[in-house]
Order: structure tokens, then sequence, then C-alpha cells
């Protein structure tokens, strides 16, 4: 649990944020709203631990959040000054923060790359608002946090992609960790990149290779886990 207790920010005569409360349960989504230089990216410094607030106290599973690398550990937090290494590309940064998240799983991030339809060799000074926003959403996801925290979760970012963001914080995380739980071993890369291949009709590689699975042992698999989990299914035949 994230808890927020009568936290003020004070900067010199000017307060920024005053007397917030705030309790945000396990496994839930909740999200800030308010007009510019409400306090949002302000709250979200401090729970990230890298502000400290004038009065009060942001707790992480009931231990002060600032300064804190043992617990900071559970949190990723995506902000505009996200830190990237010189001339890193998406591939390296991945890897920079794979060293700081123990958990990080690069199919999940290949995945949401995938998704967002761009490649993890792109250079990081290469790429535009909206595809920093994507890679660093990618770098979050895989770095399995127990706590996401994002700032301006659309910003620069296209109608269609907001949508598919949506989907990304709703399903699309325990889609690929059940994906993988199963035992799909996709094709990969020497780098651990995977292997695309392009679909029918389509001009751009958006398929995952998958070359010592047969279709049917595929089918296989998921038949028995839908029956496994009782997992309704529609039958159009």
């Amino acid at each position: 649990m994230i808890k927020i207790a009568s936290v003020t920010k004070k900067y010199d005569d000017f307060t920024a944020i005053e007397n917030i409360d705030i309790e945000v349960a396990d496994t839930s989504v909740f999200a800030l709203t308010g007009f510019n230089g409400s306090g949002k990216t302000t709250l979200l410094n401090i729970c990230a631990g890298i502000v400290k607030a004038t009065s009060g106290v942001v707790l992480l599973d009931g231990k002060d959040a600032f300064d804190n690398n043992v617990e900071r550990k559970s949190l990723f937090y995506i902000s505009d000054n996200m830190f990237f290494p010189s001339t890193a590309t998406i591939l390296s940064s991945a890897r920079y923060y794979s060293k700081h998240y123990p958990d990080f799983n690069f199919d999940i991030f290949n995945a949401v790359l995938e998704i967002f339809g761009i490649s993890p060799r792109l250079s990081i000074k290469s790429l535009s608002k909206g595809m920093k926003k994507q890679a660093q959403l990618a770098i979050g996801f895989a770095a399995k946090p127990k706590y996401l925290l994002i700032d301006e979760t659309f910003d620069g970012l296209d109608p269609h992609k907001r949508e598919l963001l949506k989907k990304l914080v709703c399903d699309a995380p325990e889609a690929i960790h059940w994906l993988s739980a199963l035992g799909v071993e996709f094709d990969k890369e020497e780098d651990g990149t995977m292997v695309t291949t392009h679909g029918g009709g389509t001009s751009r590689k958006r398929m995952h290779a998958c070359k010592d699975y047969s279709g049917a042992e595929i089918m296989r698999v998921l038949r028995d886990e839908v029956q496994n989990r009782q997992i309704p299914v529609v039958d159009f035949t």
C-alpha cells in the first residue's frame, strides 16, 4: 500500500501541495487529475522518494519512501526527466534498468515495443516525444515493479496509442506473464530481442515466431489452460 499522510510541500513562500491524505491499495489503478500547476508532479516526486515533503510522509508498505533505496526497488517512476544513459538505444537503456530491477522481463519489454511498433535498436536521441514515452512505458512495464508511477501518462501519445496504453495497463502485463508461464518460447536474436516476421497482408513485421512449436501443440496447450481455468468460450461453428 502507498499511504500519503498529511503531505505538504513548500518552496519558500509558495505552497505546491498542502495536507494531502491518500491511500492507494495494492493491485489498484489510481489516477491523479487536476489543472496544470496543481501539484500532481510534485506529489509523484515525493511518492517516488526523490523530493522530501516539507511536512507529512509517504509510506511504501509502511516505510518512509524518501531516499530509501531498498523500498524504491519496488517502485518504478516514469517522468519527463526519466534517466537514460548517454548515446543509449532503447535496448541498452532496458539493459541498464534490468541491472537495478531483478525481475526485469525482456519478453514484456519486447512485446510492448512490438505493440507500439518501435524497434528496440533506435537511439533515444532520435525519438519523438511520443515515441520516447512509449519506450519509457516498455521499460517500466518490463521492470515488473509493485508500484508503477506515471507522470503525464498520455502526454505526446496519439489517440489510438492512448487506447493501446489503457489496454496495456489493465490487461497486457498479465497476459504476457501468463503466456510465459505456459512455456511459450519465442524465437529470439542473440541480443534477446524477439524475432518478428511479416503477417499475411501486412507491410510491417508484427508477428513473433515459435519454430519449435506446431500449431496443434499450441492449441492443445491453450485448450487445456482454458478448460482448467473454466474460461468462457464463444463457439462460432
